[in-house]
């Protein structure tokens, strides 16, 4: 079905779930795989994991997409060649009715705008569901340059071109791009070594994958699995023989997904991480098979780049039991509640309400037909 889809993205694809189940990040025998099917077609499939939840001394079952830190955007699969503006409440019904688990709320976590789960939940909302916005997605398109750098402010391209000069007065600088498994497997432990080497690694706020060897084996089975196909890539940019820069991404449905970034924070006095994004983005430009590049959420410095936004959203559809309406109240309670509050505690006019926005790069001058009848549930390991 994969091949089928016009649009596949890639926390759609099976291999993400397999490197997320073989890292152990995520047990697969807490996953349900829901096939809706067309006598021999498969026509989608709904990854839902199971977590029990407690609140306030009560415990809320619940089943949603796959929920992990690393697990930035999800959605369902879904073969957008046929009709399926009625999945949803199908969903919801076959999960009332036939109970394969126990569930209160289902969580849909980190839905953007362009996905088929937030198309069908807008489409055609299932009753007793609760919709929220979080944040955002940054993208943009990579036709040609002047599609994606024209937005650009020339103050900032100006800049660039200073801090590249200043680097090269010191040492070269080269951008090289890996995208076959033995080039990957020597870039691999450089991009490790560099993620950790600045304000994420230990001496900053902890969160480099090094830190955590699951994550370094959910990574390296991205590499493996989508590298196999030529779809992983660890750019790099290097002054002289020294890496400064990193990134790995994944080509899927012609989009280039930037999913970790690091620099080396000796080298912040010439921001190495823009320097290696702007070469990037020249680099999807210049491929026919790349149309568009996702920072996948929305950093700080992705302002910089002017990029588009996708919406990214929370859906919560409850149960039709009494659980599943009591709970259902009682989000609504807390909603209109956290937003009075909020209203009651804004700043005068005039006031700062948050802090100063993070620096772009630490230490640089501060990146309707009826649906197909549910057919099967299948758990463990895809």
């Amino acid at each position: 079905m994969i091949l089928r889809m016009a649009q596949v993205r890639f926390f759609q694809h099976p291999d993400w779930y397999r490197a997320l189940f073989d890292s152990a990040l995520a047990d697969p025998d807490k996953f349900l795989f829901v096939t809706v099917s067309d006598g021999p077609d498969l026509v989608a499939l709904f990854p839902l994991q199971i977590e029990n939840l407690r609140k306030l001394g009560a415990t809320i079952n619940t089943i949603g997409l796959c929920n992990h830190p690393h697990m930035v955007l999800a959605d369902c699969i879904i073969d957008d060649s046929r009709e399926s503006t009625r999945l949803i409440s199908s969903l919801v019904r076959w999960l009332h009715e036939t109970r394969p688990v126990a569930w209160d709320v289902m969580l849909l976590d980190k839905v953007p705008q362009r996905s088929a789960f937030y198309r069908l939940l807008s489409a055609e909302p299932a009753s007793q569901t609760v919709p929220y916005v979080i944040g955002s997605s940054a993208h943009m398109p990579t036709e040609s340059e002047d599609a994606a750098l024209g937005p650009v402010s020339g103050s900032f391209k100006r800049n660039l071109r200073r801090l590249a000069k200043r680097a090269e007065q010191a040492a070269p600088l080269r951008y090289e791009v890996y995208d076959t498994l033995p080039e990957l497997d020597h870039a691999f432990p450089q991009f490790i070594e560099v993620e950790a080497s600045g304000w994420k690694g230990a001496r900053g706020i902890g969160t480099a994958l090094v830190q955590d060897t699951n994550l370094v084996s959910f990574y390296h089975g991205l590499m493996q699995r989508f590298g196999a196909r030529g779809q992983c890539m660890i750019n790099q940019l290097n002054h002289g023989d020294k890496v400064v820069a990193s990134q790995f991404g994944l080509l899927v449905g012609g989009t280039y997904n930037i999913l970790k970034i690091g620099y080396s924070e000796d080298h912040a006095w010439f921001a190495p991480g823009n320097l290696a994004m702007e070469r990037t983005i020249r680099w999807c430009c210049a491929r026919p098979d790349v149309h568009e590049l996702s920072f996948v959420t929305c950093p700080s410095w992705s302002h910089l780049w002017k990029p588009r936004q996708e919406t990214v959203a929370n859906f919560r559809i409850f149960s039709p039991t009494m659980k599943g309406r009591l709970l259902r109240g009682g989000l609504h309670t807390k909603r209109w509640y956290d937003k009075r509050r909020r209203r009651t505690s804004a700043p005068e006019r005039g006031a700062d309400p948050s802090p100063p926005d993070a620096p772009e790069e630490p230490g640089a001058n501060h990146p309707g037909a009826p649906a197909a009848p549910l057919h099967s549930v299948k758990s463990g390991k895809s």
